[in-house]
């Protein structure tokens, strides 16, 4: 069996400005995450086959470039660092190890970092936005705790811990864009059916808030995923999160007080489990990556109304974008 991944670029509007080929990956299994780096230079893959794959795309092909095989199971995420701080792809999985990986030269990369801290399989993994001052590595376990861990100097990375963030386990963490009062902050999805919202305080990291929609004490199910819009504007935060069939949207206005209440502005359906979600970068589109294979695409068809969201494509996995 082929394990092969398809990529492609949208506009604003909705439509498909360019596609990729399908690219043969020669994984020998399941695929679990293909990730962009900052510039759309390199593309990473991972899988259950223990091995992450390099590729570099140009002038409409792609090159192999690298195979990164110290991973003892699946290799669930991959996640390219801000280019600030050098080529950097960080890796975790279910033998609960989470890898820095540094370009050391063209289509070279080294390890420089290993966490093997977790009791259990590492789920997620995400970089805190550049914004911050320091390379910062989120990643969440299914031994219902949270690593974050700190670059410092000549290799030495600093790690906080968030014990017991979701009792059954962790699937998902992402940051929050850096905001105005620049406060640090992490969400989180779990095995306990709950969102959960961190900030770091001067005593370190603590539990600001659940975000559940009101006269629900949690979600139908799992929550898969969480993603951030990577642009805010007008001081406002958006987020969405999947569980079950369902994809929510979220806002959160006024991010100088950091008291404000996160609203619910949406919440759409899909016709199969949710996955895995993406945003544009000029947020009115959203991706949904479902269980039957097929990707949907949902946009904010009203700028004036932020809670109409319709969905105005699908792509079958199996069916390259037109």
């Amino acid at each position: 069996m082929d394990y092969e991944i398809i990529a492609g670029r949208y506009t604003k509007e909705g439509t498909m400005a360019a596609a990729v080929e399908m690219l043969n990956t020669d994984h020998k299994d399941m695929i679990h995450d293909a990730q962009y780096d900052f510039y759309g230079r390199y593309l990473a893959t991972c899988s259950s086959d223990g091995a992450i794959k390099i590729f570099e795309l140009c002038g409409g092909g792609q090159a192999f470039l690298a195979e990164l095989v110290e991973h003892s199971g699946p290799v669930w995420s991959v996640a390219w660092g801000y280019p600030k701080f050098g080529c950097t792809l960080a890796s975790c999985g279910y033998d609960g190890k989470v890898f820095v990986w540094q370009e050391k030269g063209k289509g070279s990369f080294e390890r420089m970092y290993t966490y093997s801290g977790h009791k259990s399989s590492v789920n997620g993994i995400s970089w805190a936005p550049s914004g911050h001052g320091a390379a910062m590595l989120a990643c969440c376990s299914s031994d219902s705790s949270i690593s974050v861990h700190t670059y410092q100097t000549h290799g030495a990375w600093e790690v906080a811990l968030i014990p017991n963030a979701h009792h059954i386990g962790c699937n998902c963490v992402a940051w929050e864009p850096v905001t105005v009062n620049e406060r640090q902050r992490l969400v989180t999805g779990g095995a306990d059916n709950m969102l959960k919202v961190w900030v770091k305080g001067a005593g370190g990291w603590e539990h600001e808030t659940n975000v559940v929609p009101t006269g629900l004490k949690e979600y139908p199910e799992w929550v898969r995923d969480v993603a951030f819009c990577p642009s805010p504007v007008a001081a406002t935060s958006k987020l969405a999160c999947c569980s079950g069939h369902n994809v929510y949207i979220w806002q959160r206005k006024d991010l100088s007080d950091n008291k404000s209440q996160w609203n619910l502005l949406t919440t759409l359906r899909i016709p199969d489990l949710a996955w895995r979600l993406s945003w544009s970068e000029h947020e009115s589109l959203l991706a949904v990556t479902a269980a039957n294979n097929n990707t949907y695409i949902y946009k904010n068809v009203s700028l004036a109304d932020p809670a109409d969201w319709q969905q105005i494509s699908v792509h079958p996995l199996n069916q390259p974008f037109q």
